[in-house]
């Protein structure tokens, strides 16, 4: 037994790499049409062809068990997928710049964050005691 498992771990090997890249598509599948019902309204129709086309080509791909063809057509999913990403990146920084007071972000936000004219700040020293 121990002898057919250790024959076969490179087929298993590969095997298992296509289930996981067949699972991490479906995975972005689903969240796309996801992203898709709930901002869908707020791209272009070109770029929402270009995403269903990608789908298309990804679904076609996951029918069969090429990895190469299934990662080739998960890469243009995403990379069609992005459009969503750009439009809802640009809405907030629009949100954000329309009245918003903006952030600070960094170690400046945290050295500075509960800060200002607080009069009950007490500085003080402590000794600990085993």
């Amino acid at each position: 037994m121990a002898k057919d498992a250790e024959s076969h771990r490179d087929e298993d090997k590969k095997r298992r790499e296509v289930v996981e890249l067949r699972n991490r598509a479906e995975a972005t599948i689903y969240e796309a049409d996801k992203s898709l019902k709930e901002h869908g309204s707020k791209i272009s129709d070109a770029d929402r062809e270009a995403i269903a086309a990608a789908k298309k080509t990804l679904e076609e791909a996951l029918k069969g068990e090429d990895k190469d063809a299934i990662e080739a057509a998960l890469s243009g999913f995403q990379a069609a997928l992005q459009k969503i990403g750009e439009v809802l990146y640009a809405e907030a920084a629009k949100k954000a710049g329309s009245g918003a007071p903006a952030r600070r972000g960094g170690a400046e936000a945290k050295a500075n964050e509960g800060s200002g004219n607080r009069e009950d700040v007490q500085d003080a020293e402590f000794e600990v005691k085993s």
